[in-house]
């Protein structure tokens, strides 16, 4: 155990700084989420036609989201969230698009 927990916290805090200090010098900016950034939400609700009453199942909601995982991934979108939200009888697919501008 240290004897100086001083010593302990300012070493600490030290390479932090540095760290920091570092990955701003080579360039690297911290990746900004849809609340800072800004971006796009879309929320899918999915609707059953008179033909195909039992339409929005689990399966076909999952297949949705890996159709349109593959289509956000295909143009470039950093840090996308796409997941679905179920509970009794409301199914929806929520896409969070971060920088992306309508």
């Amino acid at each position: 155990m240290l004897k100086n927990p001083l010593v302990a916290l300012l070493s600490t805090l030290v390479i932090g700084i540095g760290l920091l200090v570092w990955s701003l010098a080579v360039g690297q900016q911290p990746l900004l989420g849809l609340d800072l950034q800004g971006g796009v939400e879309v929320v899918l609700e999915p609707v059953d036609t008179p033909e195909n009453l039992a339409l929005a199942t689990e399966d076909n909601l999952n297949t949705a989201v890996e159709i349109l995982r593959k289509r956000v991934d295909a143009i470039g979108v950093a840090e996308p969230d796409i997941t679905t939200q179920t509970g009794g009888d409301n199914n929806f697919i929520i896409v969070q698009l971060p920088g992306i501008e309508n």
